[in-house]
């Protein structure tokens, strides 16, 4: 294609004229000409499937990014520990009722380098009654359990732990511990007294109550041995019971519980080796529990 192209006439010319000298086109103009043809329609299809696409994304990067700026909350957690040192993000550190062992707190991130007691790999944490018996099977470093040093103990809700420099607090949101019931097949044998007391008792003397049909054994010797064996003052006669598991004993006008076995036995809640009983107290042997009644008026 041909066009005019108009040139102005030169600075001496007496008047200005107005030339037009005919100009071939070059290929380079001609391209730039070129007419851009319209985008296609995106299909609404493809549009909506992109968009969910791109939330879904959008919601697991903040998601994960909650999950890593904020602690887990203790009420959303049922068993585990919770970090308590001062200076230290409070953290919530779940735990699955199965066998530990407390060097695995080597691997948590603090805020600040704690140190920590040695030998945690001694330290174990076994599941017993919907929560965990703690052990320390080194007895150069007992842990200081509610700030009491402790080798064996059965942990409670709220208990607090100091392992060296890192301070925890146990949360158990289980429900209680249930002896296994008959219905299940495993039915539990009352206990029964090998000797039966002659004549009536005075009411100040003290007993034991088992919780299965609230049934009083009262306290007539001065030592009273529990277990499986026959020979027994109470027989148990179930395989969660040694053959002489417990030991109740007066001393002076008080009485008192001593464990005999290596399953342990547990005042309320909690395992002991020997230990004063007051009304009320709660005596587990095995799958066995009874209330302690001192016979003293309130």
């Amino acid at each position: 294609m041909m066009g005019l192209v108009p040139t102005h006439a030169n600075a001496d010319m007496q008047s200005p004229s107005v030339q037009f000298v005919l100009h071939e086109p070059t290929s380079s103009s001609v391209d730039r000409l070129k007419i851009v043809p319209p985008l296609e329609p995106i299909d609404p299809l493809q549009f909506g499937i992109l968009l969910g696409l791109m939330l879904t994304l959008a919601g697991c990067l903040f998601w994960f990014w909650r999950s890593r700026s904020q602690p887990v909350r203790k009420t959303e957690v049922e068993l585990g520990f919770e970090i308590i040192t001062p200076g230290e993000n409070n953290r919530f550190l779940p735990l699955e009722l199965k066998n530990y062992t407390l060097d695995y707190l080597n691997d948590i991130e603090t805020k600040n380098k704690l140190r920590l007691s040695a030998n945690l790999e001694k330290v174990a944490l076994t599941p017993k009654q919907n929560s965990f018996y703690l052990e320390d099977r080194n007895s150069k470093n007992a842990l200081l359990v509610n700030r009491r040093r402790m080798n064996k103990v059965l942990l409670q809700n709220e208990d607090v732990l100091d392992i060296g420099e890192l301070t925890l607090l146990f949360r158990n949101r289980l429900p209680a511990f249930v002896l296994p019931s008959a219905e299940e097949g495993n039915p539990l044998l009352y206990p029964r007294r090998s000797l039966t007391p002659k004549g009536p008792l005075p009411s100040s003397t003290a007993s034991l109550r088992f919780l299965g049909n609230r049934q009083d054994f009262p306290l007539v010797r001065n030592i009273m041995i529990l277990g499986r064996s026959e020979t027994c003052d109470m027989v148990l006669e179930d395989s969660s019971v040694h053959l002489r598991h417990a030991r109740i004993f007066r001393s002076g006008t008080v009485y008192k519980l001593q464990n005999l076995s290596t399953e342990g036995t547990y005042l309320n809640s909690r395992r002991v080796e020997q230990k004063e009983l007051h009304d009320g107290d709660e005596i587990a042997v095995g799958r066995y529990v009874f209330i302690f009644q001192s016979g003293k008026k309130r």
